[in-house]
């Protein structure tokens, strides 16, 4: 058995100068741009919309097929990084889904336009499990959830900054050159990300293993703890996703805001709730876990028990800037526990199995998400934009009763071992 000790040596010299610090760093900027590239997309949708006729539904098969591709590789993406050097996947991941950005550029019509961002879901699916799983090589379970919350707030200011610089750019030379800009920083930071990037100590040692992904996909599906955390944060998805690409135009149309106006002010209270909370938490999951493991899922628990009444405030007579602080208490307590998510899995789970538990982890909120952008346009051309976005309370709320039956799942592990 190895220990902690003999897995980070070193830690006590210096902590942060050490190259799991780095490492973490260099992610947090990676992260930020896998973000802004996924979701500058829907800072421009009055634009595609004008410039490429397309129509609601249409728009809304931009963010599926995004996220249906993303899913379909996920699984295959996290078993490659569970067999394969897990820092030369993820600058693979970071070269292929540039080139598709740029190339986006050159879309023509709807039918161009979805085929591309289904190339990027593909391109893209591999950095989430690859990362994830690299943090848990470098890091113990005193700074575990805490690496991990900044990787989040890299994701997260991704958002904000790729919506921002693509609503913008995009009403003063046109929305091509917000994929060209993006698609060029992706091939600079990929170089950095070459040079930075090492495996974790325990990689080092290891052999590869000749398991198949089927083999791995069993295990899993047979670890109860996994599967609970995994269907609360699949439901999450469906909430996340559905804000992420639909708050954008509600501010627009809704609260008649311009459209850079509407980019950002959407993106800023959500993300910058979640910048705040995915730090805060990580923190708080890592003391907490020092006592006891289960507790990272507890924490969870509360977060989501708490975050679903403030959606229901929608129903309410709600002015933009009102709209903007519910949605960035919601944003901040979903994103409290966001640290905690991914670190009890990895610790539910052998280190040669996380990548590929983390890619089946994106499979199914990305399939989620997706759902989750169609079902809230169904409810919006039904019911208006505010019961659409109140209606996802109920999801928030069944991610923590899914959470719940986590928690009393880990505790029985806990008793077996």
């Amino acid at each position: 058995m190895i220990t902690e000790q003999q897995r980070f040596p070193g830690e006590k010299k210096a902590p942060w100068l050490t190259p799991k610090w780095a490492v973490t760093i260099v992610l947090f900027f990676t992260a930020a741009l896998n973000y802004a590239d996924r979701s500058a997309v829907s800072s421009v949708f009055p634009l595609l919309r004008a410039s490429l006729h397309l129509s609601d539904y249409a728009l809304a098969g931009v963010g599926t097929v995004f996220l249906w591709s993303y899913a379909f590789g996920s699984p295959f993406a996290g078993s490659l990084a569970d067999r394969k050097p897990r820092s030369r996947v993820l600058v693979g991941s970071l070269l292929c889904w540039s080139v598709v950005m740029m190339m986006t550029s050159l879309a023509q019509g709807a039918h161009s336009l979805l085929m591309l961002r289904g190339l990027l879901g593909l391109a893209e699916c591999a950095y989430i499990p690859a990362a994830y799983a690299l943090l848990s090589d470098h890091h113990d379970r005193d700074t575990k959830a805490t690496a991990i919350g900044i990787h989040i707030c890299g994701m997260n200011l991704g958002v904000v900054g790729g919506s921002t610089l693509a609503a913008s750019l995009g009403q003063k030379i046109g929305w091509r050159s917000d994929f060209i800009v993006l698609g060029g920083m992706g091939l600079i930071l990929a170089a950095i990300c070459a040079v930075v990037l090492t495996e974790g100590p325990l990689r080092q040692q290891r052999a590869p293993r000749p398991k198949a992904l089927f083999a791995d996909m069993g295990a899993l599906f047979l670890q109860p703890v996994y599967r609970w955390i995994a269907a609360g944060s699949m439901l999450i998805a469906v909430v996340t996703w559905s804000l992420l690409n639909w708050l954008p135009l509600l501010f627009h149309e809704h609260f008649h805001m311009g459209l850079t106006a509407a980019s950002f002010a959407s993106s800023a209270s959500m993300q910058s709730a979640a910048v705040v909370g995915a730090l805060s938490g990580g923190v708080l999951s890592d003391w907490l876990a020092r006592a006891n493991l289960r507790r990272r899922i507890t924490l969870l628990i509360v977060t989501r028990m708490v975050a679903a009444p403030a959606l229901l405030a929608f129903l309410l007579p709600l002015t933009a800037t009102l709209a903007c602080v519910v949605i960035f208490l919601y944003s901040l307590s979903v994103q409290l526990g966001a640290g905690s998510e991914v670190a009890a899995i990895c610790e539910a789970i052998p280190e040669e199995q996380q990548a590929t538990a983390l890619g089946l982890f994106n499979l199914a909120n990305t399939v989620a998400g997706g759902a989750g952008i169609l079902g809230t346009i169904f409810l919006q051309h039904c019911f208006g934009w505010t019961v659409a976005i109140a209606c996802l309370a109920a999801v928030v709320l069944l991610a923590g009763c899914s959470l719940v039956m986590a928690w009393r799942a880990r505790g029985a592990q806990a008793c077996e071992v």
